[in-house]
């Protein structure tokens, strides 16, 4: 509270001080017996009697101009605002405390300054001219720039008017500090901006649901214009199934912020997919939310593409290996509540020799033409998948054992009656293939069932090829043990008489050719001489818990290779199996410390999809692996996952980009595309790539464009002994010398 002190002012206190002086007079007179003069005193009296009416009048007016000045001041003194009063020389005649504080100057330089010292430099001029156009009008707003005492500077926005007083002409200013109203233009400007040149979709929303603001791409995405779209609701532009989430998804918004994907409807009815990320926010003291959609329809069709290579074969564009087994899963199911099925595992016979003699190209032709027959001599219901290399499979749904042999037998017959023209070589072949068949009845699971039909298989082709064998569950025991056991004698034989075989492969700078290291390849004979696909022993060693003891045999012949042939560098395949084993991963870490070979040498690779199975052990390998000196590869990368976030947990040095998307590069877009892609997100992860498949000058030619690092392929060299690429590469030596 103000309290106010009021003093009578001079003129009152003098009528007053009359007034007395004149009952005095008449007093003297009186006793003194001067009549005329009392008369004149008692008019003197009666004039000066009437003060108080005279003060009465006079006090009040000054009082109450007293009490508007006190407002005045006060409100001049203690407003938010600057306030100046100027004179017509534009002379600071009243300051309030706020200049003071905003300016940094005192009343007294105040008073020794002009209006025009305040502003700055450049706006001088305008300020000038400003004050011509306030006398020929009643009053003007307008914005320039002021400066501080200490040389900074800052918007103001300036309300002045003049004002006559005692007939003088006085400036009365009002001066707001707009610099955060300028600063919210600024963001309000950069938001327009933003809001209208991207390409997401901008869409402010009530609670309620209703659209109060939409940006440009909003009006382009959905088809309304901007008059339009502000009479919808969010329900309007959302598909009629994703309806009943929108309440949830607003409050949800509003509470903590929301990130989803859901389908949005055009007005033209059509729809497309979006990710939408929405966010409360208070505008105007309303609580509004603000969403910004992106358009995923690319981005879903990538990952369809992504989901497609990830279950179809790159070659044959059927079902792989990873879609069987799912299926399979399904008909075991179905088994059990009484739909029998079948599978058929079928191998082409001598395939191998088609493919090292006429190359790869002869051989995926083959391959090609075998698929288009197997389609054609089965029912639209039959699930034709291929397991890799010459290995397919057949999955017959609500089938008996006869009426499944009866199409097993059919396929052999048509294959075997079949002269297959390759067009490419212009070579006809006659070929044979071999047919394992095995009941899905409900009895065994999905592993068990292809481990039946895999052995029924190596029954066939270890019979004389060009058959169907079958083993029908319990009865056939002793066949499935005995092929089992072969397997099993076999591959602790290979260990124990070091009949394991290990071929080289290089990979080679996609720049100039030049070997960096070699990929050792596992091989296994049969008593007949006969090479067992590693697809077939591995699986047993690793289901016999034999896998680490290969593991193991190969890293010692692997770091005997490297002491005998000094400048070469050589990568291992680790099972997925492996990674679970802590033991194993000690026995190698202490044979690489106790060999006498440099461990930059040596370097192992991991699938892509043994990383996936457990990340924290594939983690584990690699970093301790890494710290001896070690490198480290991701193989087949491209197909195990559909995300590359992964990447950043694995420390390794090189990504082995899957033949899948390498092979015909040259023919399909859309393998480009997915290789630069890889190519990229690998580099800003600072890892080299190495392009798999290989095989002709053309997709070494377009790697090099793309920036891949290295090659590795039948066209950059066919597995075999390490002494022919050390041999080669010594005479190539020579040659450079002579």
């Amino acid at each position: 509270m103000m309290i106010l002190s009021f003093k009578i002012p001079f003129k009152h206190i003098a009528i007053f001080l009359l007034f007395i002086q004149g009952i005095i007079l008449i007093g003297y007179l009186y006793f003194n017996n001067q009549q005329f003069n009392i008369k004149t005193a008692i008019i003197f009296l009666s004039v000066a009697s009437s003060w108080p009416i005279i003060y009465h009048y006079l006090y009040e007016k000054d009082y109450k101009s007293y009490l508007l000045s006190i407002q005045n001041r006060y409100l001049t003194k203690y407003a938010n605002d600057i306030v100046f009063l100027l004179d017509s020389n534009f002379n600071f005649i009243e300051i309030n405390d706020k200049a003071i504080k905003t300016y940094g100057y005192s009343h007294e330089e105040f008073f020794k300054m002009k209006f025009y010292n305040l502003c700055d430099q450049e706006k001088y001029s305008e300020d000038d001219e400003v004050y011509t156009k306030i006398d020929s009008h009643d009053g003007y707003i307008y914005e320039t720039i002021h400066k501080k005492k200490d040389g900074s500077t800052f918007p103001v926005e300036i309300s002045s008017r003049t004002i006559i007083a005692g007939g003088k002409k006085h400036y009365h200013s009002i001066i707001r500090n707009i610099t955060e109203r300028k600063k919210t233009e600024a963001i309000l400007r950069r938001y327009q901006l933003l809001s209208e040149n991207t390409r997401d979709i901008i869409l402010f929303v009530r609670s309620d649901g209703q659209i109060i603001d939409a940006n440009l791409a909003a009006l382009q995405a959905y088809g309304y214009n901007s008059e339009d779209i502000l009479t919808l609701n969010i329900q309007n532009i959302r598909e009629k199934a994703t309806r009943t989430l929108i309440n949830y998804q607003l409050r949800e918004a509003v509470d903590k912020g929301i990130v989803f994907e859901t389908i949005h409807q055009r007005k033209d009815g059509s729809t497309f997919p979006v990710e939408v990320s929405s966010k409360g926010a208070l505008l105007e003291g309303e609580q509004i939310v603000v969403s910004i959609i992106r358009d995923i329809s690319e981005r879903k069709k990538f990952e369809l593409q992504i989901k497609h290579l990830a279950t179809h074969d790159y070659l044959t564009n059927i079902p792989n290996r990873y879609y069987l087994e799912e299926s399979l899963k399904r008909y075991v199911a179905k088994a059990k509540r009484g739909t029998t099925s079948a599978l058929l595992l079928l191998d082409l016979d001598n395939f191998k020799l088609v493919n090292d003699t006429k190359g790869h190209v002869a051989g995926d032709e083959l391959l090609i033409i075998f698929t288009k027959i197997l389609k054609a001599n089965l029912r639209e219901e039959d699930l034709l998948t291929r397991l890799g290399g010459d290995e397919f499979a057949v999955l017959l749904e609500g089938i008996s054992i006869n009426e499944a042999t009866e199409i097993a037998e059919k396929l052999r017959a048509v294959i075997d009656n079949q002269t297959i023209a390759l067009s490419l070589i212009n070579v006809r072949f006659n070929l044979t293939v071999s047919i394992g068949l095995s009941m899905v009845d409900g009895s065994m699971d999905p592993i068990q069932i292809l481990s039946q039909a895999d052995r029924a298989l190596y029954i066939a082709k270890e019979s004389g090829r060009n058959r169907v064998i079958t083993i029908k569950g319990v009865e056939d025991t002793e066949e499935k043990l005995t092929m089992t056991n072969q397997l099993i004698s076999l591959i602790k034989k290979a260990l124990r008489d070091n009949l394991f075989e290990i071929v080289f492969q290089p990979i080679v700078k996609v720049a100039h050719r030049d070997i960096i290291h070699f990929e050792a390849l596992l091989r296994l004979k049969d008593d007949h001489g006969h090479l067992i696909s590693p697809g077939h022993f591995i699986p047993v060693a690793e289901r016999f818990g034999m896998m680490a003891q290969i593991d193991l045999w190969v890293l010692q012949s692997v770091i005997d290779t490297l002491r005998m042939h000094e400048g070469i560098s050589i990568f291992i395949n680790i099972s997925g199996t492996s990674l679970s084993n802590e033991r194993l991963l000690n026995q190698f870490e202490s044979i690489v410390l106790n060999s006498s070979v440099e461990p930059s040498r040596l370097g192992f690779e991991i699938t892509e999809t043994a990383a996936a199975r457990d990340m924290i052990k594939a983690e584990q390998w690699i970093r301790k692996l890494k710290r001896l000196g070690c490198k480290f590869a991701i193989d087949d990368f491209g197909i195990g996952f559909s995300s590359f976030s992964y990447l950043r947990l694995l420390p390794v040095d090189y990504l082995k980009i899957d033949g899948s998307f390498i092979y015909n590069i040259d023919q399909e877009t859309t393998n480009l595309a997915l290789v630069k892609a890889m190519n990229t997100v690998a580099h800003t992860l600072d890892k080299k790539t190495i392009a798999e498949f290989v095989e002709n000058e053309n997709i070494l030619q377009i790697l090099n464009e793309l920036d891949v690092d290295y090659a590795q392929g039948y066209f950059i060299g066919i597995p075999a002994q390490i002494e022919q690429y050390v041999m080669n590469k010594n005479n190539e030596k020579q040659e450079h010398l002579d």
